[in-house]
């Protein structure tokens, strides 16, 4: 399935959504960050920011290597490479639909135990147990060991709104293209 990026966000989000509902979690290949790189790429109106999962797709294959690749990039968490690659974080009611979020420890469980009892490692990669999603309007779209499921607003930690990591990278490359 291809994503129209002629259609309205709404629309391409669901479609993502869609998509990836029922493609199980695997470490460095489908797992939130890499779920969260592949809808920047799927949105359609955020070239300017390229893949930023390229260069840790297939790079880990654990929680321990995924975190050992956070921090070979030099960051200490997800906080800090995603507001590396997308800019600083802004509190939850800031957060849009299609944003990048940041979900609360408490709700990571929840993620972990949607679909089938499979709870030999939480698919979560920094220590504080914490995970990406999507916001959703209404909830956050978030990666669980069989597919996306929903979770509320409340899980929101922070988040980081896209159309703003575009003005970061723009003003990072001088309003230069390419």
């Amino acid at each position: 399935m291809s994503i129209n990026i002629s259609h309205p966000l709404p629309h391409r989000l669901t479609a993502f959504i869609d998509e990836h509902r029922h493609r199980d979690f695997n470490w460095g290949d489908h797992d939130c960050c890499l779920f969260i790189a592949d809808w920047i790429l799927a949105r359609g109106d955020r070239a300017d920011l390229g893949d930023i999962g390229a260069d840790y797709r297939g790079q880990y294959t654990n929680a321990l290597g995924a975190m050992r690749a956070v921090k070979t990039a030099g960051f200490d968490d997800l906080t800090a490479l995603f507001d590396a690659l997308l800019g600083p974080h802004v509190p939850p009611l800031l957060c849009r639909r299609g944003d990048v979020v940041l979900i609360k420890p408490d709700f990571t469980q929840e993620l972990h135990t949607q679909g089938p009892q499979n709870t030999q490692e939480l698919h979560t990669q920094d220590p504080q147990k914490s995970a990406l999603g999507i916001a959703g309007g209404d909830g956050v779209w978030g990666l669980s060991q069989k597919g996306v499921v929903s979770l509320p607003a409340s899980s929101i930690q922070y988040g980081w709104p896209l159309h703003l990591a575009s003005e970061l990278v723009q003003s990072r490359l001088g309003g230069r293209h390419g």
